[in-house]
């Protein structure tokens, strides 16, 4: 791989940001911070939930048992109504209570459930605030394409996906032409809208479920399961032929999965077709 992709998150974020690269990594701690409190209030919602549920449990066994008390005793009551009417009358008015008491064990469990269901929604929520969060800190968000380390897990990924099934899968390795060049000549503004115009394009001609990352300042790694290379090739010349209609262009290297690759033996091997392609 090129020594430059070393530096391609530090550069995007002076290009997509110009304020250099102190601000995106303040911006990833404060997404960071974000999660995580987003993720333990979600926690602390299922937990409260769970605790409602047992609570409303425990108050309809209660009010089962109070309710079972009171009925077991009614046959008595009339007996002895019949010999000792106060007592009955007292006795009557107790059991009264009981079963009030058992209907008022019955509601506030079911209260308890309205506000477990209520803390569920909202945990739910927060674990959708928290995924689209995650997303969002491994977007690249000048192209929409995956950041190079979490881009890089997918492709081991889909390596592995690949090996469960046919095991055929291309990777490409893409360079933008000319990116220096119009950075260093029109401003970086430009040169970010040469980036988002490459990565449109790639998404336009590429399967919806097909892997791009950016892996560098001006360049992107593409992985296309059940793809062979000749079918990756012939995708990857119609993004060339659109581009160049635009005034733009791309240069690629393309390699197909064998056995014993991983993410890096395979884009390594994509990177030096790229380079041999260049000085043919």
């Amino acid at each position: 791989m090129r020594d430059n992709q070393r530096d391609g998150h530090e550069e995007l974020e002076r290009a997509a940001h110009g304020n250099g690269f102190a601000v995106g990594a303040r911006t990833a701690a404060r997404r960071r911070v974000t999660q995580q409190v987003q993720l333990e209030a979600a926690l602390m919602r299922y937990s409260a939930a769970l605790a409602r549920d047992r609570a409303a449990e425990a108050r309809d066994r209660d009010a089962d048992e109070r309710d079972r008390i009171a009925a077991g005793h009614d046959a008595a009551l009339e007996t002895l109504g019949r010999t000792d009417p106060a007592l009955a009358t007292r006795l009557a008015d107790a059991f009264t209570d009981l079963r009030r008491a058992a209907a008022e064990q019955r509601s506030a469990a079911a209260a308890d459930r309205d506000l477990a269901a209520h803390d569920r929604r909202r945990a739910a929520a927060d674990s959708e605030v928290l995924a689209h969060l995650v997303a969002l800190s491994e977007t690249d968000s000048l192209t929409g394409a995956r950041m190079r380390g979490p881009g890089l897990a997918d492709l081991e990924l889909e390596i592995e996906r690949a090996r469960r099934s046919d095991g055929c899968l291309t990777a490409a390795y893409v360079d933008v032409v000319g990116l220096k060049r119009v950075n260093d000549t029109r401003g970086h503004a430009a040169g970010d809208a040469l980036l988002i115009r490459v990565a449109g394009v790639m998404r336009q001609r590429l399967r919806a479920y097909d892997l791009i990352v950016r892996v560098g300042g001006d360049e992107f790694a593409c992985a296309l399961s059940g793809a062979t290379v000749e079918e990756a090739g012939r995708r990857f010349r119609a993004i060339e032929s659109t581009l160049d209609k635009l005034g733009d262009g791309i240069s690629f290297g393309l390699a197909e999965l064998r056995p014993r690759d991983t993410a890096d033996t395979l884009l390594e091997r994509a990177d030096a077709q790229l380079t041999a392609s260049r000085s043919r």
